[in-house]
Formats: C-alpha cells, structure tokens, sequence
C-alpha cells in the first residue's frame, strides 16, 4: 500500500513538472513572436551563459576562453565538458 501512494506521488510530481515545463515552453514560443523577442532571447542566452562560467568558476581552478566568444554553441559545448570533467 506505501508503496502504491508513493509511486501514484511520483506520478502526480511528474506529471506537474510536464505541465509546468510545457506552459513555460508555450509562454516562451508567444514571446518570441513579439517585438523586441530577440534581444530579449539574446538576453537570457547571455545570462544563462554567465552564470554557467560562473559556476565552472567556483568548481575548477580551470578557466577556459574560446577564440570565438560569438560562437554560444562552442562556448556551451566547451563549459559542458569542463563541468563533467
């Protein structure tokens, strides 16, 4: 019986992450469509990508730049694989 309501739990849990990350993706997709959307995307990319240094920052005594800091997927590539090392 534990067992039964703990597992109908996860379920309830995973089914309202699903819903909350859909909404966010369907919000997300009406912004883009707006004006001004991609500086604003721009914007939130440049964030996430400070605060991805900044984490590597203070896991590793490793810092690494790319020649290309245009290039986010290199940069993003590059910071993921310095965080799983």
């Amino acid at each position: 019986v534990k067992a039964t309501v703990e597992a109908q739990g996860e379920v309830a849990v995973i089914e309202m992450r699903a819903t909350a990350q859909a909404n966010a993706i369907r919000t997300i997709a009406e912004s883009l469509s707006s004006s001004h959307a991609e500086e604003a995307a721009k914007l939130a990319v440049a964030r996430e990508y400070i605060a991805m240094y900044s984490d590597i920052g203070q896991k590793s005594n490793t810092m690494i730049f790319s020649d290309r800091p245009a290039d986010v997927n290199a940069l993003l590539a590059q910071a993921s694989t310095v965080v799983k090392a």
